[in-house]
């Protein structure tokens, strides 16, 4: 038998929060095996919600519901008190969920997906046998095999490959990434494209705002973005090529090349400031 909640619309527990919803928005719908009814326009009896106590013991319900379902699942999930995920939530199985994470939304989980502590996961597809770190990621798509964090986000319209090092302090925001990429560490991908195979050095910034709009960078396959570079669109750099370190890059480079685009060193010896 189904539990059913009576909802007092006309009161602030209609609009609490109900693992994706608000009660409200429920009305009319069965999730998890509850139903939701307008409390004024139905005469059946169930639970009303029309108190902070009422609205917290239906939370909680849904709560369990949601977590037994993956359980049953084959999911491993360490520390259920502490996570919070909501109702439209997929999670492959042999996954594990470890304490104090957020999933939201649409999330979908692979199979064999690791998700370490402090992770808030929104709107996102991850592939199997990845593992995330402590990170953020909103509207995104990771492929399989994948590392990524600690610290990184991932913004709307992010496509991430397979086999792909997303490292710690690297923003990515509406890019691809294919195949085997990797941006280890420190480093920001703005509305560009990056080819397979390219190593994005610590410190890299692709520089897609003039001010005015948004650029894009095409870095094709097989590139080397040597640490501390600078990436300027709007900005083609072709396969195979190398960016020296410290390079701030704003022409085309073609492809097996080697761009070097930094002031040359300069020593004066016994000097000191005055």
């Amino acid at each position: 038998m189904k539990t059913i909640y009576l909802v007092a619309t006309d009161t602030k527990y209609a609009k609490m929060y109900a693992y994706g919803s608000t009660f409200n928005d429920l009305i009319g719908q069965e999730v998890c095996g509850f139903k939701f009814f307008d409390a004024q326009k139905t005469d059946k009896k169930g639970t009303l919600i029309d108190s902070y106590a009422s609205a917290v013991e239906a939370q909680n319900a849904i709560r369990h519901a949601i977590l037994e379902k993956h359980f049953n699942n084959g999911v491993l999930i360490q520390d259920p008190s502490s996570c919070h995920i909501e109702k439209d939530v997929e999670i492959g199985a042999d996954t594990v969920i470890y304490p104090m994470n957020y999933l939201r939304g649409n999330t979908k989980l692979g199979k064999n997906v690791t998700v370490f502590s402090y992770c808030d996961i929104t709107d996102t597809e991850i592939g199997d046998n990845t593992d995330i770190r402590s990170s953020f990621s909103l509207g995104a798509k990771i492929g399989n095999f994948c590392t990524v964090g600690p610290f990184a986000t991932l913004r709307t319209g992010v496509k991430v490959g397979d086999r792909c090092r997303v490292g710690d302090y690297v923003e990515i925001k509406n890019s691809t990434l294919e195949n085997d990429v990797k941006a280890a560490h420190l480093a920001y991908i703005g509305d560009s494209y990056v080819g397979e195979g390219t190593n994005v050095g610590c410190g890299t910034v692709f520089a897609n705002y003039d001010g005015y709009q948004k650029r894009s960078v095409h870095v094709g396959k097989n590139v080397f973005i040597g640490c501390n570079s600078n990436l300027v669109a709007p900005l083609t750099v072709e396969d195979g090529a190398f960016i020296a370190a410290g390079s701030t890059v704003t022409q085309d480079v073609p492809g097996d090349s080697l761009c070097i685009a930094r002031a040359k060193q300069v020593i004066k010896t016994e000097w000191k400031r005055k």
